[in-house]
């Protein structure tokens, strides 16, 4: 009875507490072992100043150490689960420069409005509700190596390889259209600063789970350009926390950036900084 309240092992009809405590364990325990007449028999746990809540305490945290991964499925988030099976990427160390990129997609949490020319010479307003921004993250110097944006309601591999494109592409600036905004001085992408930067190819290509990222149609374009390198290997990872570097990026970009603007989503949607984005989107 203890083991199946732990680790959650109920039939699927029967309903039990999230994660149930010590005490509401140990009222269970007593019940049961009233069931069985030994209330009456002043035997134990009932023959006990505690009524055995020591011993209880005791044994739940030897058996959840016996068995982790049952412990933390039962009682922990979905992530702290995978997080277990996949490891945070610590034991996956990078020594060298391009051994491994980080690839995400990423929804912007802010709304925009576009302006679209028509053949009769007027400007059709278009509503983005998102933006999707395609990243490729170099691991070891934490340098982004190329973008992408999409305006679908979801990526796919053809966003990703678009990225890839960019990556593997010569940086040029931008022409900034607003009269204030400038880059800061050795502002650019790694192959924008230097040629020998330009097309180098990464040995692993670190994703998640999303088609668009694991697709044949992406792993054999990689193979198609890794001519003269080693193939670059698709790391496709369930656990977010194993790709730590482009998920702090997007934080920062974030935080720094989109959630300052007044037509943000916020993070959520308790998230204070959302204040109906509807009515403020940038144009």
């Amino acid at each position: 009875m203890i083991e199946r309240e732990v680790f959650k092992k109920f039939k699927k009809k029967e309903v039990y507490e999230s994660r149930i405590s010590i005490r509401s364990l140990q009222k269970k325990f007593l019940d049961k072992c009233r069931e069985l007449g030994l209330e009456i028999k002043n035997a134990y746990p009932f023959n006990t100043h505690k009524l055995a809540y020591n011993a209880l305490a005791e044994y739940v945290n030897k058996i959840q150490l016996e068995n982790p991964r049952l412990a933390i499925a039962a009682n922990q988030s979905e992530g702290a689960s995978k997080t277990f099976v996949t490891s945070d990427g610590s034991d996956r160390p990078v020594t060298e420069a391009f051994q491994r990129v980080e690839c995400d997609a990423h929804h912007i949490d802010a709304m925009f409005c576009i302006l679209i020319p028509s053949q009769f010479g007027e400007l059709i307003p278009k509503i983005l509700k998102r933006l999707w921004v395609i990243i490729i993250e170099e691991v070891k110097s934490r340098a982004i190596l190329g973008y992408y944006l999409s305006l679908r309601r979801e990526c796919n591999s053809s966003d990703v390889l678009e990225a890839i494109k960019s990556a593997l592409t010569e940086w040029q600036p931008r022409q900034l259209m607003i009269p204030t905004l400038k880059y800061n001085d050795g502002a650019g992408f790694p192959s924008g600063y230097s040629s020998k930067y330009c097309g180098v190819l990464w040995k692993e290509f670190s994703t998640d789970q999303a088609l668009a990222n694991i697709s044949d149609r992406v792993k054999s374009k990689l193979s198609l350009i890794s001519s003269g390198y080693t193939e670059p290997l698709v790391v496709n990872r369930h656990n977010p926390n194993d790709r730590p570097f482009i998920e702090r990026f997007f934080k920062t970009l974030e935080t720094n950036g989109f959630h300052r603007l007044p037509s943000t989503t916020g993070s959520g949607i308790d998230d204070p900084s959302k204040n109906n984005p509807e009515s403020t989107r940038l144009h």
